[in-house]
């Protein structure tokens, strides 16, 4: 069996075969502190997908990862995000967990017009231009099956 370790670590410095442009894409996951259990699983994810995508012969680009760990301390992603859009110049940005660490990342995502790819479930109450919301939000996955709950509806 494969530790989550290598296996990140692998999928990171995996070279593709092709020599094609790179994209810089900042990961924001917490593999350390409360919340590293969730945190270690976007980021398998997000590596997934990046080496799926970088092994694509159709596009002409790869992804190349830049992962930071805010360790789960909420005002440090803020500090990692910066970081990501200044010194390393991400247009994307993968992650975050919790509500608190989303409107840490939101103010420098929106004024430096960069796109937070936010992964995790939300509670609604927030639009931005800014934020792709992957995960769902509470009328997604409560009403359905409140619908499906016999007596209720």
């Amino acid at each position: 069996m494969i530790a989550d370790d290598d296996f990140i670590f692998a999928l990171h410095y995996r070279k593709s075969s092709m020599t094609k442009p790179s994209v810089p894409v900042g990961i924001i996951c917490s593999q350390s502190g409360p919340y590293q259990a969730m945190g270690r699983e976007i980021l398998k994810s997000a590596m997934m997908a990046v080496d799926e995508i970088n092994n694509q012969t159709e596009f002409g680009f790869s992804i190349a990862p830049h992962i930071r760990d805010p360790r789960g301390i909420i005002s440090e992603y803020h500090t990692v995000c910066d970081d990501l859009i200044r010194n390393v110049g991400v247009e994307h940005i993968i992650g975050c967990y919790t509500s608190a660490s989303r409107k840490q990342v939101l103010p420098i995502v929106e004024r430096t017009d960069r796109l937070l790819w936010y992964p995790a479930r939300y509670e609604g109450f927030e639009c931005s231009d800014n934020v792709i919301y992957v995960g769902a939000s509470p009328n997604h996955n409560v009403l359905p099956l409140v619908r499906g709950c016999p007596g209720f509806c």
